[in-house]
């Protein structure tokens, strides 16, 4: 492990806000995980040197829009973090509607770390259904 891993997430799905690229300074090589244009955007830059002045560019396809998104700065993350992704699909027709299910995804590590997003499109759901926090198959 020789440097951080940054992550920037929206739960704003490319159809209602594409986020097309980041870049940072110091520079980053920062790659999109691949997801459905209707699920939310993840992007990611390893072995980022720890630097308290860095800066990052979002750069999207309409910013009339706006935007929300949350970073992360990930101390200890493998040199070649990305593993695996999942995501499903589903509309509300009006807010209040359970979650039913959410996609299984099982790290490879016995360490792995999951991050996730939900497309509030209606929202906020009333309850997720599914295995209690910390609980898994």
């Amino acid at each position: 492990m020789t440097g951080n891993l940054m992550v920037v997430i929206s739960s704003y799905s490319q159809v209602q806000e594409a986020l097309t690229s980041v870049t940072s300074s110091p520079a980053s090589a920062w790659v999109a995980v691949p997801t459905d244009p209707n699920s939310p955007q993840l992007w990611y830059a390893a072995n980022v040197t720890p630097d308290p002045t860095m800066t990052f560019t979002l750069n999207l396809n309409n910013s009339a829009n706006g935007f929300h998104f949350l970073t992360f700065d990930i101390v200890g993350a493998a040199s070649s973090p990305y593993d695996v992704s999942a995501s499903s699909g589903g509309y509300q027709t009006s807010g209040g509607q359970d979650a039913v299910h959410a996609p299984d995804i099982t790290p490879s590590s016995a360490n792995g770390l999951v991050l996730a997003a939900l497309n509030m499109g209606f929202g906020p759901p009333k309850s997720m259904i599914g295995f209690p926090l910390g609980d898994s198959k």
